[in-house]
């Protein structure tokens, strides 16, 4: 989108909510992101190191072999409970959240320098970045990019998605993980907003799965995790 346009677009989103005419407004603001993301996509896509690429790859293979709990793809088929629906229908859980999909693959993967951190997702512009410097550390670089797509999936998922995500990583980690709830409860008190329950029950399955200690995923190295 050429800047002369651009400015036209948000011209009449302004003019659209003078003129108290918020839901075109809001559609307009919609399509206007959509086009906007788009076209930064085609230009990462476009100029995209080999590096990046393959860090992309990377990031594909991972979506298929560790997040299919998010893709709400391993318990296809199961009903869990039912939610009533805005026209007051009711209807199955499991049927409602499965008609959700979500992928990575329109989101961008950059290898930049980042100041203070080794790793930065930020949802609203589909974009991960992991810093160049992980490059050299071995694992550590892996774990970093799990770290970062557990919240990329966090960000795509809807409120109701999530809620059964946690509930049946719970239910999955809970055998596994001796005193698991109140080990949380301790965490979440001492951790920051950044990281959710959520995001802690699927890097503690991470690192299961990968026999990892607890909270290598986390703290996305193996030398010192501090989860759990």
């Amino acid at each position: 989108m050429k800047d002369e346009e651009l400015e036209k677009s948000k011209d009449k989103i302004v003019s659209l909510i003078a003129e108290n005419k918020f839901l075109d407004a809001a559609e307009k603001l919609i399509a206007l992101e959509y086009t906007w993301n788009k076209n930064i996509f085609s230009e990462w896509w476009r100029d995209r190191t080999k590096e990046e690429k393959e860090l992309a790859d990377k990031a594909y293979k991972y979506e298929e072999e560790y997040f299919q709990d998010m893709l709400l793809n391993e318990d296809k088929g199961q009903s869990v409970c039912s939610a009533e629906m805005e026209d007051g229908t009711w209807q199955e859980v499991k049927e409602y959240i499965s008609d959700y999909s979500h992928i990575l693959d329109t989101w961008i993967f950059k290898l930049e320098e980042i100041e203070d951190c080794c790793g930065q997702c930020v949802g609203a512009k589909r974009t991960i970045t992991i810093d160049p410097s992980q490059t050299s550390v071995g694992e550590n670089f892996n774990l970093t990019l799990l770290h970062e797509l557990i919240h990329a999936f966090e960000f795509m998922l809807p409120d109701m998605q999530k809620q059964y995500v946690t509930l049946r990583l719970f239910q999955k980690l809970e055998p596994l993980i001796p005193s698991l709830l109140d080990k949380l409860n301790i965490d979440i008190h001492a951790e920051s907003r950044e990281h959710t329950l959520l995001f802690m029950l699927k890097s503690l399955d991470l690192d299961l799965r990968l026999n990892k200690p607890p909270g290598t995923i986390y703290s996305h190295n193996t030398e010192n995790p501090d989860l759990l």
